[in-house]
């Protein structure tokens, strides 16, 4: 960039050279600065602007044109029509009065489909009025010269013979471009962009005039192209790796915002990776518009959408909030491939709210029973376990659904199926006949699940205090444990999965001869994060303080017998230094991701973790770590809130 300009006199001339500037951007102005890029077309340059808009203020690409009173087409490409080598070819026709209508116009070009070669072209274009070669005519003819050139030298090659070069073709395709860039066919413009990218003949002809085109293009962009027209620019433009020129692009959308609607919204998200620094400009835009086209969205429309928005990266949560609104109004329109695709969406951008469950909820309570594609039943249960949604209406309709077909499942959607009942603690209303399908399914398909995936089964079961013996011999396998070991992509983290299994099963479940797997030396501690570390460490200075003289007090504890994993760590262990205190105490700090969306209950992990060391004897004390932080702030609050939990606790 090089030194700022006047902004004032910027926008001065972009509305002298009956450029239209966006009101907003005019109003928010911070400032503009002219950049060291050089076009061809002198009466151009580069201009970058600062807008602000609220609170946010970014700088954005321009492309300005000069003060002149030359006229700009003639200046642009008259230039690039002429005879290099003296050779005078055909004029372009003879009747300079002649004014085609359209249906002569596709006369003429059906005319031209029928040359079998060039010269056949050439004849039958010195015969064309001047007037009928408008610059769709121009473009049809160079684009049937320029197959017909390929299928020529194509047949050469294969004949080992050498084309020579034709000067009075090369001549007649300058003017012919002239045509196409001194005129004001837009269509025919981005026409010329496309058949480049797809041809190689054609891009070879063009290849001079590449620049030029793109020139054009730009200085047409504030006020000549519809919003339709701009995204297939967007799109030629990424192909040609014109990105720099793509970001310019931002003022035609903004010119053309109130035209934004349900027929090209999806268009402006599909070519919205494309933009870089203007990226944000257009997302505010079509966030604006998305208010009022939400409703008219259909489900395609959407499923386009939300691919577009995962490969933009683009963080958009009022973008999220109105896609979720639409899902709980239009779910029933909605079939099941889209469906699919758009809960598959929503997981993989993180989003989760009251709006896409309440449609989920009525998805499958209506129409669950008609599903034909079991994965959309399991993205739906994954969708529940990966951020906790605890919603009995869907839990319950998928026990019926497993229930009834569970026998034709895939392991994988019968693994989809099972694990959340587990992770959100959540026993079904028929339970005996869930868990008989269950016993039934894994026992006919075992040796078809993934090692982990069983690993994980067990454990929801564990969680449910559902103990699953009759599987115990199957798990503790030499071969399935090779399998697991080498499918395992970490195998620490799926080796403290089945220790946590094996010492659940052993503490918990009376029939099983356990423990079947070594006790292992600790080798590193237990990482917590540094603000639970600070809590952990304040909570312990207050309980020394409060109850000291009674008992010892530890923080981060794992018992000797218990396995090296988060899901056996007591975050304070308090341990009596008389026999008047009997009881030793658990306390069990739980944070935000350990209770379900609604925050009403803990996860069944945690809820085993809890339940654990209360069958080993412990007095548990649960604290939510949110309401600590509450009172961590307030000068004595912390101690007057630990005082009240405990105080009952280490008295009796």
């Amino acid at each position: 960039m090089a030194s700022a300009t006047n902004p004032n006199l910027i926008f001065k001339q972009l509305i002298l050279s009956n450029f239209k500037a966006p009101k907003y951007a005019v109003r928010n102005c911070v400032c503009a600065r002219t950049s060291i890029r050089s076009f061809t077309n002198k009466l151009l340059s580069d201009t970058s602007i600062m807008l602000q808009s609220g609170k946010d203020i970014q700088e954005l690409p321009l492309v300005v044109k000069k003060l002149s009173s030359v006229d700009v087409g003639h200046l642009f490409f008259c230039e690039n029509i002429k005879d290099t080598h003296n050779r005078t070819p055909p004029d372009i026709g003879r009747d300079a009065n002649a004014i085609p209508h359209q249906q002569e116009i596709d006369e003429i070009i059906v005319g031209f489909d029928k040359c079998n070669t060039v010269p056949e072209v050439l004849k039958l274009l010195e015969l064309l009025p001047s007037t009928y070669v408008e610059p769709a005519v121009a473009f049809h003819i160079m684009k049937k010269m320029s197959e017909l050139d390929e299928r020529q030298t194509l047949l050469s090659e294969r004949m080992g013979e050498e084309l020579p070069q034709n000067f009075t073709t090369a001549a007649i395709f300058n003017q012919l471009i002239g045509t196409i860039l001194s005129g004001d066919d837009r269509a025919t413009l981005i026409n010329c962009l496309k058949l480049i990218n797809q041809r190689i003949a054609f891009k070879n002809y063009f290849e001079p005039y590449h620049e030029q085109l793109m020139e054009k293009i730009m200085l047409n962009v504030p006020n000549s192209f519809s919003v339709a027209e701009l995204c297939d620019i967007a799109e030629e433009f990424h192909i040609c790796d014109y990105g720099a020129e793509i970001d310019k692009l931002w003022v035609g959308i903004a010119e053309n915002a109130k035209s934004i609607d349900a027929t090209n919204i999806v268009s402006v998200f599909h070519v919205l990776p494309y933009f870089q620094t203007s990226r944000n400009m257009i997302m505010k835009i079509v966030l604006e518009r998305m208010a009022d086209t939400w409703w008219y969205l259909e489900g395609k429309d959407v499923v386009e959408l939300l691919s577009a928005l995962r490969n933009s990266r683009v963080d958009s949560h009022e973008l999220m909030l109105i896609l979720g609104r639409w899902l709980n109004t239009k779910i029933h329109a909605v079939d099941e491939d889209e469906l699919l695709t758009v809960v598959k969406a929503f997981a993989d951008l993180q989003f989760v709210n009251g709006q896409v469950i309440a449609a989920l909820e009525r998805y499958v309570k209506i129409k669950l029973d008609l599903i034909a594609d079991p994965n959309l039943v399991a993205a739906i249960m994954d969708y529940c376990d990966r951020f906790k949604v605890r919603s009995s209406t869907i839990l319950e309709k998928a026990c019926d659904y497993f229930i009834s077909k569970g026998a034709s499942l895939s392991p994988t959607v019968v693994k989809s199926l099972i694990i959340p009942f587990g992770s959100l603690c959540y026993a079904p209303t028929r339970s005996y006949e869930f868990w008989k399908t269950f016993e039934q399914v894994l026992e006919d398909k075992f040796t078809r699940f993934e090692p982990e995936d069983v690993i994980d089964i067990m454990l929801s079961c564990v969680c449910l205090e559902k103990y699953p013996i009759n599987f115990v011999n199957y798990v503790f396998n030499p071969y399935f444990l090779t399998r697991l070991q080498s499918g395992s992509s970490d195998w620490l983290a799926t080796k403290n999965k089945l220790a946590v299994f094996d010492h659940q099963m052993n503490v918990n479940c009376a029939s099983y001869r356990g423990p079947l797997l070594p006790k292992e030396v600790p080798t590193s501690s237990i990482i917590s994060d540094r603000q639970m570390r600070h809590m952990l460490s304040r909570l312990k200075t207050i309980l020394i303080d409060e109850y000291g003289k009674d008992y010892s007090v530890l923080d981060t504890k794992i018992l000797s017998s218990c396995p090296q994993d988060h899901r056996c760590v007591i975050n304070i262990y308090m341990h009596p230094r008389s026999a008047r205190h009997q009881s030793r105490l658990a306390v069990l700090i739980y944070t935000v991701n350990d209770y379900t969306y609604d925050g009403q209950h803990l996860v069944g992990m945690q809820q085993l973790r809890h339940r654990h060391f209360v069958n080993l004897g412990f007095r548990v004390i649960d604290l939510n770590y949110s309401k600590l932080i509450a009172h961590f702030t307030k000068d004595d609050s912390l101690v007057k809130y630990i005082k009240e939990i405990f105080d009952s606790e280490v008295d009796e």
